[in-house]
């Protein structure tokens, strides 16, 4: 009697510990029928406890396309004769009341005389898998984002003075992969000689929290040639409010500089041409007919300053009546390459109304379509005109 006893409140601590576990704890008989589930599955699967007990386990929760597979398990595992018989790890999918697919691993053991009876414990690792799916997937896109974008990453201990780079950064900047560096090491390595004040008093101000590292500069790559890199860096900082870290990027720029460098270079050039012209030039979008730029007579022409046309439309200089003749008229040339010459006018600021004389053309700057107009105020002109009328 006493040992009934024992064994009543045995079976009952260990019914207790299977129905608290989180993973699912499962006996099946040598036919697939399901003899004992604990609460876990029932919680994982959406089943309660009398839709789950006397059911075929492969019937009501192995996926068609896995069952082979799953039935090939049991039968190896269920027809070992060893005391007990383990079998190694595996996963497989089983199907919720929702039809809903929850990836389980399982590890099985099969035991008893005649009849045998497997139990298995199973783990749901549904959202672990997910989990590592997503961070596997966010770092193939952040190593494709580095390699097309030629950005690289690094991190500067600020204790250390050790800093973590990137196979990115290691390669934008030729550096050695087996190679460990220091913050000043790096830098003095790398950052050109005529830029390396600047880089340094930068990062000493970000390193003490007055500023964010965001900075152009040049580097030498060890082949001699000289990039231009754009550094952006984030300060981080320990329980006690101290600098710790200072993660940052570092993106090569150098086309993108070259083809500014050369741009400023031709309209050094041809800004005093632009400015001097005797007609006006206006630049205007292609797409929406917003003034992009003009030259001063262009300005005078109009009677407005080039901050206040960068404000307006090409048409909002025209006399009030023509405004809306004047909008489709600009998108029913869309399709021409040439326009003119045409006689207009201007409406300027206090109401005089400036006769002109325009040629217009398409061109393109970097893939973008704008009309480039020149205009001629022909005062002067229509007054003779009138007189010889």
């Amino acid at each position: 009697m006493e040992e009934q006893k024992k064994l009543e409140i045995t079976t009952q601590h260990f019914q207790y510990i299977f129905d608290n576990l989180t993973l699912i704890v499962l006996a099946l008989d040598s036919e697939g029928t399901i003899v004992y589930a604990n609460n876990y599955l029932s919680e994982v699967s959406g089943w309660k406890q009398e839709e789950i007990i006397g059911q075929n386990w492969f019937v009501k929760f192995i996926p068609e396309k896995q069952l082979n597979s799953a039935l090939s398990i049991f039968n190896d595992v269920i027809n070992q004769h060893e005391e007990p018989a383990w079998f190694s790890k595996y996963e497989n999918e089983i199907l919720t009341k929702a039809q809903e697919r929850k990836l389980v691993r399982w590890t099985n053991i099969s035991f008893g005389n005649g009849e045998r009876t497997l139990v298995a414990l199973g783990e749901d690792m549904t959202e672990s898998k997910k989990t590592q799916s997503q961070i596997e997937k966010f770092a193939k896109l952040s190593s494709k984002a580095q390699s097309v974008g030629r950005i690289g990453f690094l991190n500067w201990d600020l204790k250390t003075n050790e800093i973590e780079l990137s196979n990115e950064m290691l390669d934008l900047y030729g550096l050695d992969k087996k190679k460990r560096f220091t913050t000043p090491e790096l830098i003095a390595s790398v950052v050109h000689p005529d830029d390396l004040e600047m880089v340094q008093k930068n990062l000493e101000m970000a390193v003490r929290g007055e500023k964010k590292y965001n900075l152009d500069h040049r580097v030498i790559h060890p082949d001699g040639k000289t990039m231009w890199m754009h550094n952006e860096a984030e300060l981080t900082k320990d329980s006690f409010g101290r600098p710790k870290t200072l993660f940052g990027t570092a993106t090569d720029i150098s086309e993108q500089k070259r083809d500014r460098l050369e741009l400023e270079e031709v309209a050094n050039k041809y800004s005093t041409l632009f400015n001097l012209a005797r007609d006006g030039i206006v630049l205007v979008d292609y797409d929406t007919g917003n003034i992009i730029d003009c030259n001063l007579e262009f300005e005078s022409e109009s009677g407005f300053s080039l901050e206040e046309l960068k404000k307006k439309k090409i048409w909002e200089i025209r006399p009030t009546d023509d405004i809306d003749k004047t909008k489709e008229l600009f998108y029913s040339f869309k399709g021409e390459e040439k326009i003119g010459p045409v006689e207009s006018s201007f409406q300027q600021p206090d109401g005089s109304i400036i006769p002109i004389e325009l040629v217009s053309t398409i061109i393109n700057i970097r893939n973008k379509k704008y009309f480039y107009s020149m205009t001629r105020e022909i005062s002067k002109r229509k007054d003779a005109d009138r007189k010889v009328a």
